[in-house]
């Protein structure tokens, strides 16, 4: 909480989900941004992680489904308070993601990206397009394809007209990194970002990078070993 408040200038409010349990939202104003949890003895020895959670109408609909083409159910689908019902699942290709239904109130709608926010999720998977296939056919998403710096092909998954999600292959140069969905928030200066989780107590493991016509990112580690990037957009012209 000290951590995520100084950095991203998150408000944070526990609500009571048990004897001595908490579930705790991130707030931007009046804005819900996130979740955090102290992950109780069911999850075993599983690091300090950022999960993204992708919303489906029906959550033990869509678990199901998911375990039919392919994913591996890791837990629930279960209730988290009043607050909503998830479920965790790994992907056909290994990624850990979550699918969420919300009860949701009709004062709570989305917001646009602005910094302080989470703002994109990407996936980085050594099979592509065994990924593109799984999300395509339980969400609905369309893909685009755009080429990154090198040559690479990136994967635009898409809602409709709205670009929702990114996708990428994992080469040799990622080591024993494991599959993973990565969440970005969206803050004004990336470099400063980037020193600010040092002085917090976190580390940079990526350093400030320019992406050409995106804008410049930075992969950070929070003080317990969480990971999630920062981005600062490229401002158009």
């Amino acid at each position: 909480m000290r951590f995520y408040g100084a950095l991203f200038g998150w408000s944070a409010e526990q609500h009571p989900t048990g004897e001595d349990c908490a579930y705790t939202i991130f707030s931007d104003g009046e804005t819900q941004v996130a979740g955090a949890r102290i992950p109780g003895p069911e999850h075993g020895n599983i690091p300090s992680h950022w999960t993204c959670c992708v919303a489906v109408d029906d959550v033990d609909d869509a678990a199901r489904r998911a375990t039919e083409t392919g994913a591996q159910l890791c837990h629930g689908p279960v209730d988290v308070h009043d607050l909503g019902r998830v479920a965790t699942l790994l992907d056909p290709t290994g990624a850990a993601v979550a699918l969420w239904t919300e009860h949701r109130r009709a004062d709570t709608l989305a917001s646009p990206p602005r910094p302080g926010r989470f703002c994109w999720d990407e996936l980085a998977t050594r099979d592509l397009p065994a990924a593109r296939r799984f999300y395509t056919g339980l969400l609905g998403w369309g893909t685009r394809e755009r080429e990154m710096p090198g040559g690479e092909p990136y994967t635009v998954f898409t809602r409709g007209d709205e670009m929702c999600a990114g996708a990428l292959g994992m080469s040799e140069e990622w080591g024993d990194v494991p599959p993973h969905w990565m969440p970005y928030v969206m803050v004004s200066n990336c470099d400063e970002t980037a020193r600010a989780a040092g002085r917090l107590g976190g580390s940079v493991c990526v350093p400030p990078t320019d992406i050409p016509s995106i804008g410049r990112i930075t992969v950070l580690q929070d003080p317990f070993g969480a990971t999630l990037s920062a981005i600062t957009f490229t401002e158009k012209t």
